[in-house]
């Protein structure tokens, strides 16, 4: 009986430490912040949230042209959005990051047809 019962505590231990691990994982995954951008020509239109009901207010936005010259930096607003006139110095693929802090970073990539 000592067997199953030093082999059951051996498998429970590694089903705790496995939930364990686990949880941040799934956290972080739960509030990634998410990023769309687009252009109409005149104006590149940004929205960060965690989810639809979570915009990313206060987050940092960061926009780099394809040499990684950086265009332009902002703030997103209240509802997660942050809009501006295309750069007059980009050129190629914007890419625009958005960092809302305590690792809540993600990437959009804008081609210039799309922004011009």
């Amino acid at each position: 009986m000592k067997k199953y019962s030093g082999m059951f505590r051996m498998i429970l231990l590694l089903a705790v430490a496995l939930l364990v691990s686990l949880g941040p994982a799934v956290s972080a995954q739960a509030h990634r912040v998410k990023v769309f951008a687009y252009g109409d020509g005149e104006t590149i239109f940004t929205e960060s949230s965690f989810s639809k009901s979570s915009p990313a207010q206060g987050a940092a936005i960061s926009v780099q042209d394809e040499s990684g010259t950086v265009v332009f930096e902002g703030v997103t607003d209240e509802q997660g959005k942050c809009d501006f006139a295309v750069p007059r110095a980009a050129h190629g693929t914007l890419t625009i990051t958005v960092d809302a802090g305590e690792g809540h970073r993600n990437e959009w990539k804008l081609s210039e047809a799309e922004y011009r």
